[in-house]
């Protein structure tokens, strides 16, 4: 009896809506096999389904058990899904997990764990520092003391000799990565994967300075007679005291928005400041110039910033770009069709990627195997 159909006897026996019929038929594939038993028992374990669900609680349930049903052939009323979705969902993930094309998947491929913080410092003086090899010791340079600590944060305590503006220091992220660093002036960065952050050791005395190539979140710390510019390779991003999140990773676009406060747009090509307003998204385009203003959803934007992937109706190809970043992977796509697929979760980042790819897989028509280092993408 083919897989599909098992699953599909399984989510209705412990949803409660198996027929008599059904459960005959689910009994003698039991019955057929040792194997055949041993899964079932462990799908329905208590155990099982209680841990499962804890690591599961945080996807999108909707989009779980819609997959779930296309790949059943299945239709369902709108209220019966309301009612059930989040157990029915669950169960889905269950069965997923239990499936020999789980382990399958789990059993060839390398063990890959999330983003830690890692990062270069670069000196003015072009010394390279790990910081992973440094955490929770002070580190002494050009009379300035960095404080490391564990969690993959520095902070700055400048010494007084040091003339502001002149002395420049770079963090560099890799891939795989993430760190946090807290400026001289109190302002707050955190910096994602495949990131680098120039700024100078100190301020000077009219304006605060920082270079940014990647993606970063900034709070920054207020200062009215002092305003705080990220500079890109295009555009100048103004502020006095605010949070905001900038993406400068795209060949054609910069991204910025806007989480509270105020912030303006500045490059020679416009003709006025384009100023911001909280929750939306400024994007700006290197080929024409021009910035487009939009209110928008910001958590997906920033979800990064607080341990989240939030996936709201993106691609498959920029939810595995999301994914190469912050576990340290490529993927190949067998099939560049797969790429415009459509998908919508809520994860956290510490989750396992072999987790992540298994519930796309289960709920989408998409298989993942691991080749020649890669992991490719097909149907």
């Amino acid at each position: 009896m083919e897989r599909r159909s098992i699953n599909k006897l399984i989510f209705k026996f412990l949803v409660g809506d198996i027929s008599r019929q059904e459960k005959e038929i689910l009994d003698g594939w039991i019955n057929d096999s040792g194997e055949n038993k041993k899964f079932f028992e462990k799908v329905c374990g208590s155990k099982f389904i209680s841990e499962s669900y804890s690591n599961y609680k945080q996807i999108d349930y909707e989009q779980a058990f819609d997959g779930f049903m296309r790949k059943t052939g299945q239709t369902h009323k709108k209220i019966w899904l309301n009612t059930w979705v989040k157990y029915a969902a669950a169960v889905v993930l269950l069965i997923a997990l239990a499936t020999p094309a789980y382990y399958k998947w789990k059993n060839s491929s390398q063990e890959v764990v999330p983003g830690q913080p890692r990062a270069i410092l670069l000196s003015a003086d072009g010394t390279e520092i790990n910081l992973e090899e440094q955490s929770n010791k002070d580190i002494k340079f050009d009379n300035t003391i960095i404080a490391t600590n564990s969690g993959g944060n520095i902070s700055y305590n400048v010494g007084g000799d040091i003339e502001p503006g002149n002395s420049y220091n770079t963090i560099i992220i890799p891939r795989g990565g993430e760190y946090r660093i807290t400026l001289s002036d109190g302002t707050k960065v955190h910096l994602n994967s495949m990131s680098s952050l120039k700024y100078p050791i100190a301020f000077n005395d009219s304006v605060r300075e920082v270079q940014l190539t990647g993606e970063a979140y900034f709070e920054i710390a207020r200062d009215k007679k002092r305003p705080f510019y990220v500079l890109t390779d295009e555009i100048k991003v103004k502020q006095y005291g605010t949070a905001f999140n900038v993406k400068n990773r795209q060949k054609d676009f910069v991204e910025v928005v806007l989480v509270h406060g105020k912030v303006s747009l500045i490059h020679d090509n416009f003709t006025k400041e384009q100023v911001m307003k909280p929750n939306q998204l400024a994007t700006y385009s290197k080929s024409s110039k021009k910035v487009v203003l939009a209110d928008v959803d910001i958590d997906p934007y920033i979800a990064w910033n607080i341990g989240k992937f939030i996936f709201n109706d993106m691609s498959l190809v920029e939810i595995m770009e999301n994914l190469s970043l912050w576990y340290d992977v490529d993927f190949q796509f067998e099939d560049e069709d797969l790429m415009a697929l459509r998908y919508t979760g809520n994860i956290p980042r510490e989750e396992s990627l072999e987790n992540i790819l298994n519930t796309i897989q289960f709920t989408t028509d998409v298989k993942f195997s691991v080749k020649n280092k890669k992991i490719v993408v097909d149907n």
